[in-house]
Protein backbone atom coordinates (compact mmCIF):
# COMPACT_ATOMS: atom_id res chain seq x y z
CA UNK A 1 0.00 0.00 0.00
CA UNK A 2 1.24 3.45 -0.83
CA UNK A 3 2.04 5.49 2.27
CA UNK A 4 0.90 9.08 2.60
CA UNK A 5 3.44 11.84 3.21
CA UNK A 6 2.11 12.36 6.75
CA UNK A 7 2.96 8.79 7.65
CA UNK A 8 6.52 9.27 6.52
CA UNK A 9 6.74 12.47 8.55
CA UNK A 10 5.55 10.65 11.66
CA UNK A 11 8.16 7.94 11.23
CA UNK A 12 10.88 10.56 10.76
CA UNK A 13 9.87 12.47 13.92
CA UNK A 14 9.91 9.25 15.94
CA UNK A 15 13.43 8.46 14.82
CA UNK A 16 14.56 11.99 15.72
CA UNK A 17 12.97 11.72 19.18
CA UNK A 18 14.57 8.34 19.90
CA UNK A 19 17.92 9.71 18.82
CA UNK A 20 17.51 12.69 21.11
CA UNK A 21 16.51 10.47 24.03
CA UNK A 22 19.58 8.29 23.42
CA UNK A 23 21.88 11.30 23.33
CA UNK A 24 20.38 12.79 26.49
CA UNK A 25 20.53 9.41 28.16
CA UNK A 26 24.17 9.07 27.32
CA UNK A 27 24.83 12.52 28.77
CA UNK A 28 22.98 11.79 31.98
CA UNK A 29 24.10 8.19 32.49
CA UNK A 30 27.37 7.35 34.39
CA UNK A 31 30.49 7.76 32.25
CA UNK A 32 31.63 4.71 30.40
CA UNK A 33 35.28 5.89 30.67
CA UNK A 34 37.33 3.38 32.75
CA UNK A 35 38.32 4.54 36.23
CA UNK A 36 42.02 5.61 36.02
CA UNK A 37 42.91 4.03 39.38
CA UNK A 38 41.30 0.70 38.47
CA UNK A 39 43.08 0.78 35.12
CA UNK A 40 46.38 1.67 36.81
CA UNK A 41 45.99 -1.23 39.26
CA UNK A 42 45.48 -3.63 36.38
CA UNK A 43 48.57 -2.24 34.67
CA UNK A 44 50.54 -2.44 37.93
CA UNK A 45 49.55 -6.06 38.48
CA UNK A 46 50.63 -6.93 34.97
CA UNK A 47 54.01 -5.25 35.64
CA UNK A 48 53.35 -2.37 33.24
CA UNK A 49 54.67 0.05 35.83
CA UNK A 50 55.53 3.02 33.64
CA UNK A 51 52.10 3.01 32.00
CA UNK A 52 50.45 2.76 35.42
CA UNK A 53 52.59 5.60 36.75
CA UNK A 54 51.71 7.85 33.80
CA UNK A 55 47.98 7.13 34.21
CA UNK A 56 48.05 7.90 37.93
CA UNK A 57 50.01 11.09 37.32
CA UNK A 58 47.16 12.30 35.12
CA UNK A 59 44.67 12.38 38.01
CA UNK A 60 44.11 16.10 38.74
CA UNK A 61 44.98 17.48 42.17
CA UNK A 62 41.40 18.64 42.75
CA UNK A 63 40.00 15.17 42.15
CA UNK A 64 38.48 13.40 45.19
CA UNK A 65 40.58 10.40 44.21
CA UNK A 66 43.88 12.31 44.07
CA UNK A 67 45.13 11.06 47.44
CA UNK A 68 44.38 7.44 46.55
CA UNK A 69 46.02 7.91 43.15
CA UNK A 70 49.16 9.26 44.83
CA UNK A 71 49.36 6.18 47.06
CA UNK A 72 49.44 3.91 44.02
CA UNK A 73 51.73 6.37 42.26
CA UNK A 74 54.21 5.99 45.14
CA UNK A 75 54.08 2.21 44.79
CA UNK A 76 54.91 2.54 41.11
CA UNK A 77 57.85 4.81 41.88
CA UNK A 78 59.25 2.38 44.42
CA UNK A 79 58.94 -0.60 42.10
CA UNK A 80 60.58 1.40 39.32
CA UNK A 81 63.48 1.94 41.75
CA UNK A 82 62.80 5.68 41.97
CA UNK A 83 63.32 5.71 45.73
CA UNK A 84 64.03 9.42 45.88
CA UNK A 85 60.77 10.21 44.09
CA UNK A 86 58.97 7.64 46.23
CA UNK A 87 60.08 9.31 49.47
CA UNK A 88 58.93 12.69 48.21
CA UNK A 89 55.52 11.29 47.27
CA UNK A 90 54.93 9.11 50.33
CA UNK A 91 55.83 11.98 52.67
CA UNK A 92 53.54 14.43 50.84
CA UNK A 93 50.40 15.85 52.45
CA UNK A 94 48.23 14.13 49.83
CA UNK A 95 49.42 10.68 50.86
CA UNK A 96 49.61 11.45 54.56
CA UNK A 97 45.97 12.55 54.57
CA UNK A 98 44.69 9.92 52.12
CA UNK A 99 42.17 7.32 53.25
CA UNK A 100 43.81 3.96 52.58
CA UNK A 101 43.37 0.33 53.46
CA UNK A 102 45.56 -1.22 56.20
CA UNK A 103 47.28 -3.25 53.49
CA UNK A 104 48.17 -0.13 51.53
CA UNK A 105 49.36 1.65 54.67
CA UNK A 106 51.63 -1.25 55.62
CA UNK A 107 53.03 -1.61 52.11
CA UNK A 108 53.92 2.07 51.89
CA UNK A 109 55.44 2.04 55.38
CA UNK A 110 57.64 -0.93 54.53
CA UNK A 111 58.80 0.60 51.25
CA UNK A 112 59.54 3.87 53.06
CA UNK A 113 61.75 2.01 55.55
CA UNK A 114 63.66 0.37 52.69
CA UNK A 115 64.13 3.73 50.95
CA UNK A 116 65.30 5.47 54.12
CA UNK A 117 67.84 2.70 54.61
CA UNK A 118 68.99 3.07 51.01
CA UNK A 119 69.59 6.82 51.48
CA UNK A 120 71.16 6.29 54.93
CA UNK A 121 68.63 8.50 56.71
CA UNK A 122 69.02 6.56 59.90
CA UNK A 123 67.40 9.00 62.32
CA UNK A 124 64.04 8.78 60.55
CA UNK A 125 64.59 5.09 59.76
CA UNK A 126 64.71 4.21 63.46
CA UNK A 127 61.53 6.19 64.12
CA UNK A 128 59.70 4.52 61.25
CA UNK A 129 60.82 0.99 62.10
CA UNK A 130 59.61 1.40 65.67
CA UNK A 131 56.25 2.77 64.48
CA UNK A 132 55.88 -0.09 62.00
CA UNK A 133 56.58 -2.78 64.58
CA UNK A 134 54.15 -1.17 67.04
CA UNK A 135 51.38 -1.08 64.43
CA UNK A 136 52.12 -4.39 62.68
CA UNK A 137 53.64 -6.75 65.27
CA UNK A 138 52.32 -9.86 63.52
CA UNK A 139 53.12 -8.83 59.97
CA UNK A 140 55.12 -11.24 57.79
CA UNK A 141 57.40 -8.27 57.16
CA UNK A 142 58.11 -7.70 60.87
CA UNK A 143 61.32 -9.75 60.86
CA UNK A 144 62.66 -7.79 57.90
CA UNK A 145 61.79 -4.51 59.61
CA UNK A 146 63.61 -5.71 62.73
CA UNK A 147 66.73 -6.23 60.61
CA UNK A 148 66.41 -2.71 59.21
CA UNK A 149 66.21 -1.45 62.80
CA UNK A 150 69.33 -3.41 63.79
CA UNK A 151 71.29 -2.19 60.78
CA UNK A 152 70.05 1.35 61.37
CA UNK A 153 71.27 1.34 64.97
CA UNK A 154 74.66 0.02 63.89
CA UNK A 155 75.09 2.52 61.05
CA UNK A 156 73.87 5.50 63.08
CA UNK A 157 76.10 4.52 65.98
CA UNK A 158 79.18 4.28 63.80
CA UNK A 159 78.28 7.55 62.06
CA UNK A 160 78.05 9.36 65.39
CA UNK A 161 81.38 7.87 66.43
CA UNK A 162 82.99 9.26 63.26
CA UNK A 163 81.41 12.65 63.86
CA UNK A 164 82.83 12.73 67.38
CA UNK A 165 86.32 12.56 65.83
CA UNK A 166 85.69 15.27 63.24
CA UNK A 167 83.98 17.89 65.40
CA UNK A 168 86.25 20.46 67.01
CA UNK A 169 83.81 21.45 69.75
CA UNK A 170 84.43 19.31 72.83
CA UNK A 171 80.78 19.44 73.90
CA UNK A 172 79.53 18.43 70.45
CA UNK A 173 82.15 15.71 70.15
CA UNK A 174 81.22 14.23 73.53
CA UNK A 175 77.54 14.37 72.63
CA UNK A 176 78.11 12.46 69.38
CA UNK A 177 80.28 9.93 71.18
CA UNK A 178 77.53 9.35 73.74
CA UNK A 179 74.92 8.89 71.00
CA UNK A 180 77.16 6.50 69.10
CA UNK A 181 77.91 4.45 72.17
CA UNK A 182 74.21 4.19 73.00
CA UNK A 183 73.24 3.09 69.48
CA UNK A 184 75.96 0.46 69.24
CA UNK A 185 75.03 -0.98 72.63
CA UNK A 186 71.38 -1.06 71.52
CA UNK A 187 72.45 -2.90 68.37
CA UNK A 188 74.41 -5.49 70.35
CA UNK A 189 71.43 -5.94 72.67
CA UNK A 190 69.17 -6.73 69.70
CA UNK A 191 71.75 -9.14 68.32
CA UNK A 192 71.61 -11.16 71.54
CA UNK A 193 67.88 -11.69 71.01
CA UNK A 194 68.25 -12.33 67.27
CA UNK A 195 67.50 -15.93 66.34
CA UNK A 196 69.78 -16.11 63.29
CA UNK A 197 73.55 -16.06 62.86
CA UNK A 198 73.37 -13.63 59.94
CA UNK A 199 70.97 -11.17 58.35
CA UNK A 200 68.24 -12.99 56.44
CA UNK A 201 66.73 -10.09 54.49
CA UNK A 202 69.69 -7.69 54.28
CA UNK A 203 71.81 -10.25 52.47
CA UNK A 204 74.57 -7.82 51.48
CA UNK A 205 75.44 -7.24 55.12
CA UNK A 206 77.47 -9.42 57.47
CA UNK A 207 76.16 -9.64 61.02
CA UNK A 208 79.50 -10.96 62.23
CA UNK A 209 81.39 -7.96 60.83
CA UNK A 210 78.85 -5.54 62.30
CA UNK A 211 79.22 -7.20 65.70
CA UNK A 212 83.02 -7.09 65.46
CA UNK A 213 82.99 -3.44 64.43
CA UNK A 214 80.62 -2.49 67.25
CA UNK A 215 82.69 -4.34 69.82
CA UNK A 216 85.94 -2.77 68.64
CA UNK A 217 84.39 0.71 68.52
CA UNK A 218 83.29 0.22 72.12
CA UNK A 219 86.80 -0.85 73.14
CA UNK A 220 86.28 -4.59 73.29
CA UNK A 221 89.09 -5.64 70.95
CA UNK A 222 90.68 -8.07 73.38
CA UNK A 223 87.41 -9.79 74.26
CA UNK A 224 86.56 -10.26 70.59
CA UNK A 225 90.04 -11.46 69.77
CA UNK A 226 89.84 -14.10 72.47
CA UNK A 227 86.43 -15.18 71.17
CA UNK A 228 87.68 -15.87 67.65
CA UNK A 229 90.84 -17.72 68.63
CA UNK A 230 90.79 -21.14 67.05
CA UNK A 231 88.53 -20.10 64.15
CA UNK A 232 91.37 -20.18 61.63
CA UNK A 233 93.87 -17.82 60.05
CA UNK A 234 91.38 -16.45 57.51
CA UNK A 235 88.99 -15.31 60.25
CA UNK A 236 91.82 -13.75 62.24
CA UNK A 237 93.07 -11.94 59.14
CA UNK A 238 89.64 -10.43 58.47
CA UNK A 239 89.39 -9.35 62.08
CA UNK A 240 92.80 -7.68 61.99
CA UNK A 241 91.96 -5.85 58.76
CA UNK A 242 88.77 -4.50 60.26
CA UNK A 243 90.66 -3.50 63.40
CA UNK A 244 93.16 -1.52 61.32
CA UNK A 245 90.48 0.27 59.29
CA UNK A 246 88.33 1.11 62.31
CA UNK A 247 91.16 2.32 64.52
CA UNK A 248 92.49 4.51 61.73
CA UNK A 249 89.03 6.01 61.23
CA UNK A 250 88.18 6.58 64.89
CA UNK A 251 91.67 7.43 66.12
CA UNK A 252 93.48 9.43 63.44
CA UNK A 253 95.26 11.26 66.26
CA UNK A 254 97.12 8.05 67.17
CA UNK A 255 99.34 7.49 64.11
CA UNK A 256 101.88 5.41 66.00
CA UNK A 257 99.22 3.00 67.26
CA UNK A 258 97.80 2.74 63.75
CA UNK A 259 101.26 2.07 62.32
CA UNK A 260 101.89 -0.62 64.91
CA UNK A 261 98.63 -2.39 64.02
CA UNK A 262 99.52 -2.25 60.34
CA UNK A 263 103.11 -3.39 60.82
CA UNK A 264 101.94 -6.30 62.94
CA UNK A 265 99.54 -7.31 60.18
CA UNK A 266 102.29 -7.23 57.55
CA UNK A 267 104.50 -9.42 59.73
CA UNK A 268 101.68 -11.83 60.66
CA UNK A 269 100.12 -12.17 57.19
CA UNK A 270 102.92 -11.69 54.61
CA UNK A 271 100.95 -13.57 51.94
CA UNK A 272 97.67 -11.73 52.43
CA UNK A 273 95.90 -10.54 49.29
CA UNK A 274 95.26 -7.32 51.21
CA UNK A 275 98.93 -6.73 51.95
CA UNK A 276 99.32 -3.98 49.36
CA UNK A 277 96.38 -2.09 50.81
CA UNK A 278 97.98 -2.17 54.25
CA UNK A 279 101.34 -1.06 52.79
CA UNK A 280 99.56 1.88 51.19
CA UNK A 281 98.06 2.85 54.54
CA UNK A 282 101.48 2.58 56.20
CA UNK A 283 102.96 4.96 53.65
CA UNK A 284 99.93 7.24 53.81
CA UNK A 285 100.31 7.67 57.58
CA UNK A 286 104.11 7.77 57.77
CA UNK A 287 104.76 10.73 55.51
CA UNK A 288 102.40 13.22 57.26
CA UNK A 289 103.88 12.12 60.59
CA UNK A 290 107.39 12.82 59.33
CA UNK A 291 106.35 16.11 57.74
CA UNK A 292 104.81 17.30 61.01
CA UNK A 293 107.97 16.46 62.91
CA UNK A 294 110.04 18.32 60.32
CA UNK A 295 107.85 21.38 60.82
CA UNK A 296 108.33 21.02 64.57
CA UNK A 297 112.07 20.98 63.99
CA UNK A 298 111.86 24.28 62.12
CA UNK A 299 109.89 25.74 65.01
CA UNK A 300 112.56 24.58 67.46
CA UNK A 301 115.28 26.16 65.33
CA UNK A 302 113.41 29.46 65.21
CA UNK A 303 113.13 29.32 69.00
CA UNK A 304 116.85 28.72 69.40
CA UNK A 305 116.59 25.04 70.36
CA UNK A 306 118.94 23.24 67.94
CA UNK A 307 119.12 20.07 70.02
CA UNK A 308 115.35 19.62 70.03
CA UNK A 309 115.32 20.37 66.31
CA UNK A 310 117.92 17.69 65.61
CA UNK A 311 115.94 15.13 67.61
CA UNK A 312 112.73 15.97 65.72
CA UNK A 313 114.48 15.72 62.35
CA UNK A 314 116.03 12.39 63.20
CA UNK A 315 112.62 11.02 64.15
CA UNK A 316 111.09 12.52 61.00
CA UNK A 317 113.72 10.74 58.94
CA UNK A 318 112.62 7.39 60.40
CA UNK A 319 109.04 8.01 59.27
CA UNK A 320 110.28 9.03 55.82
CA UNK A 321 112.19 5.75 55.60
CA UNK A 322 109.04 3.81 56.50
CA UNK A 323 107.11 5.67 53.79
CA UNK A 324 109.80 5.05 51.19
CA UNK A 325 109.91 1.32 51.84
CA UNK A 326 106.12 0.92 51.86
CA UNK A 327 105.37 2.93 48.73
CA UNK A 328 107.74 0.76 46.69
CA UNK A 329 105.32 -2.14 47.20
CA UNK A 330 102.20 -0.28 46.07
CA UNK A 331 100.83 -0.33 42.54
CA UNK A 332 97.44 0.37 41.04
CA UNK A 333 94.91 -2.24 42.15
CA UNK A 334 91.23 -1.44 41.71
CA UNK A 335 90.21 -4.52 43.65
CA UNK A 336 91.89 -3.03 46.72
CA UNK A 337 90.64 0.47 45.96
CA UNK A 338 94.08 1.71 44.88
CA UNK A 339 93.80 4.00 41.88
CA UNK A 340 96.59 5.53 39.84
CA UNK A 341 95.96 8.81 41.65
CA UNK A 342 96.63 7.10 45.00
CA UNK A 343 99.92 5.70 43.77
CA UNK A 344 100.93 9.10 42.39
CA UNK A 345 100.07 10.76 45.70
CA UNK A 346 102.53 8.42 47.43
CA UNK A 347 105.15 9.36 44.85
CA UNK A 348 104.45 13.01 45.62
CA UNK A 349 105.00 12.31 49.34
CA UNK A 350 108.23 10.47 48.54
CA UNK A 351 109.65 13.39 46.57
CA UNK A 352 108.46 15.89 49.16
CA UNK A 353 110.27 14.01 51.92
CA UNK A 354 113.48 14.04 49.91
CA UNK A 355 113.07 17.77 49.30
CA UNK A 356 112.56 18.55 52.98
CA UNK A 357 115.78 16.70 53.79
CA UNK A 358 117.63 18.42 50.95
CA UNK A 359 118.33 15.14 49.16
CA UNK A 360 118.25 16.66 45.69
CA UNK A 361 120.19 13.84 44.11
CA UNK A 362 117.50 11.33 45.12
CA UNK A 363 114.86 13.62 43.61
CA UNK A 364 116.78 13.86 40.33
CA UNK A 365 117.06 10.08 40.12
CA UNK A 366 113.39 9.53 40.90
CA UNK A 367 112.11 12.17 38.49
CA UNK A 368 114.38 10.93 35.70
CA UNK A 369 112.79 7.49 35.99
CA UNK A 370 109.30 8.98 36.12
CA UNK A 371 109.85 11.17 33.05
CA UNK A 372 110.90 8.13 31.02
CA UNK A 373 107.56 6.47 31.73
CA UNK A 374 105.22 9.49 31.77
CA UNK A 375 103.52 11.10 28.82
CA UNK A 376 104.20 14.81 28.40
CA UNK A 377 101.30 16.83 29.69
CA UNK A 378 99.86 14.20 32.03
CA UNK A 379 99.81 14.62 35.81
CA UNK A 380 102.75 12.30 36.47
CA UNK A 381 104.87 14.19 33.95
CA UNK A 382 103.94 17.51 35.57
CA UNK A 383 104.77 16.19 39.05
CA UNK A 384 108.18 14.93 37.95
CA UNK A 385 108.97 18.12 36.00
CA UNK A 386 108.13 20.35 38.95
CA UNK A 387 110.20 18.37 41.46
CA UNK A 388 113.06 18.16 38.99
CA UNK A 389 113.02 21.94 38.76
CA UNK A 390 112.89 22.26 42.55
CA UNK A 391 115.90 19.95 42.88
CA UNK A 392 117.85 21.85 40.23
CA UNK A 393 117.23 25.13 42.04
CA UNK A 394 118.30 23.56 45.32
CA UNK A 395 121.53 22.23 43.86
CA UNK A 396 122.78 25.39 42.21
CA UNK A 397 121.63 28.81 41.04
CA UNK A 398 123.27 28.03 37.71
CA UNK A 399 120.43 25.59 37.10
CA UNK A 400 117.83 28.34 37.32
CA UNK A 401 117.24 28.61 33.58
CA UNK A 402 116.65 24.87 33.20
CA UNK A 403 114.32 24.82 36.20
CA UNK A 404 112.41 27.82 34.84
CA UNK A 405 111.94 26.13 31.48
CA UNK A 406 110.38 23.15 33.27
CA UNK A 407 107.97 25.32 35.25
CA UNK A 408 106.99 27.17 32.07
CA UNK A 409 106.36 23.85 30.29
CA UNK A 410 103.98 22.73 33.02
CA UNK A 411 102.17 26.07 32.98
CA UNK A 412 101.81 25.71 29.22
CA UNK A 413 99.63 22.65 29.78
CA UNK A 414 97.02 25.09 31.02
CA UNK A 415 93.99 24.74 33.27
CA UNK A 416 91.37 22.13 32.46
CA UNK A 417 89.05 22.41 35.46
CA UNK A 418 90.27 19.00 36.66
CA UNK A 419 91.58 19.32 40.25
CA UNK A 420 94.67 17.12 39.81
CA UNK A 421 95.73 18.88 36.62
CA UNK A 422 95.04 22.40 37.89
CA UNK A 423 96.80 21.73 41.18
CA UNK A 424 100.02 20.87 39.38
CA UNK A 425 99.75 23.86 37.04
CA UNK A 426 99.33 26.12 40.07
CA UNK A 427 102.32 24.48 41.77
CA UNK A 428 104.40 25.28 38.71
CA UNK A 429 103.03 28.84 38.67
CA UNK A 430 104.01 29.26 42.32
CA UNK A 431 107.58 28.12 41.67
CA UNK A 432 107.84 30.24 38.52
CA UNK A 433 106.64 33.19 40.57
CA UNK A 434 109.36 32.52 43.16
CA UNK A 435 111.98 32.54 40.41
CA UNK A 436 110.67 35.87 39.12
CA UNK A 437 110.80 37.39 42.60
CA UNK A 438 114.31 36.07 43.22
CA UNK A 439 115.43 37.68 39.97
CA UNK A 440 113.56 40.92 40.70
CA UNK A 441 111.44 40.39 37.60
CA UNK A 442 108.30 42.03 39.00
CA UNK A 443 106.49 42.35 35.66
CA UNK A 444 106.76 38.57 35.21
CA UNK A 445 105.61 37.92 38.77
CA UNK A 446 102.66 40.25 38.31
CA UNK A 447 101.82 38.62 34.96
CA UNK A 448 101.71 35.14 36.55
CA UNK A 449 99.40 36.25 39.35
CA UNK A 450 97.04 37.95 36.91
CA UNK A 451 97.12 34.88 34.67
CA UNK A 452 95.95 32.72 37.55
CA UNK A 453 93.42 35.31 38.71
CA UNK A 454 91.79 35.46 35.27
CA UNK A 455 91.95 31.73 34.59
CA UNK A 456 89.21 29.11 34.67
CA UNK A 457 91.00 26.81 37.10
CA UNK A 458 89.29 25.12 40.04
CA UNK A 459 87.86 27.90 42.17
CA UNK A 460 89.02 26.73 45.59
CA UNK A 461 92.57 26.21 44.32
CA UNK A 462 92.52 29.58 42.62
CA UNK A 463 91.38 31.27 45.82
CA UNK A 464 94.14 29.55 47.82
CA UNK A 465 96.79 30.68 45.33
CA UNK A 466 95.54 34.27 45.37
CA UNK A 467 95.44 34.30 49.17
CA UNK A 468 99.06 33.13 49.27
CA UNK A 469 100.11 35.82 46.83
CA UNK A 470 97.82 38.60 48.06
CA UNK A 471 100.86 40.91 47.95
CA UNK A 472 100.06 41.40 44.27
CA UNK A 473 96.31 41.98 44.63
CA UNK A 474 95.39 45.26 43.03
CA UNK A 475 99.04 46.05 42.25
CA UNK A 476 100.22 47.67 39.05
CA UNK A 477 103.47 47.53 37.10
CA UNK A 478 104.72 50.87 35.74
CA UNK A 479 108.03 50.89 33.87
CA UNK A 480 109.06 47.64 35.51
CA UNK A 481 108.31 48.87 39.03
CA UNK A 482 105.65 47.26 41.26
CA UNK A 483 103.19 49.74 42.77
CA UNK A 484 100.71 48.62 45.40
CA UNK A 485 97.44 50.40 46.21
Amino acid sequence: MKRKPIVWLAILLTCVLLTAVYVVGQQNSPSSTPDPIDSAIRLFNSNQLQQAEALLASVPTNSPEYGEAQCYYALCQFNLNDKKGFLKTVQSIAVQQAAMTPEMSEALAFDEIDSLYFYRRFDLLLTETQAYLNQNPNSPRAEAVSEYAMAGLFERGLKKMRESVILTSTNQSNSRLSEGTTNLNQFLSLVEAFQYTNYVYLTKRSLTKDVWTSGMALGGDTTLLNAIQGQGAATLEQFKLMQIALHKMLHPDQPDVNLRLMTNFVNQFPSSTNLMRVQFDIADISYPRGERLWQDANTYLAAGQPSAAATARALAHQYFLIERAAQLLVTTNQGLGLLSKDVLDLRDDLLSGYYLEGNYGAITNQTAAMLKEAKQGDVEWMLATIYNGMALMGQSETNMATATAGFDAVMAVGFTGQPDNDHKVLDAAGWRLNVAKMQGDWPKAFQIVKWVQNSQCCKNQQEAFMATHSYFAGSKIINGTLYQP
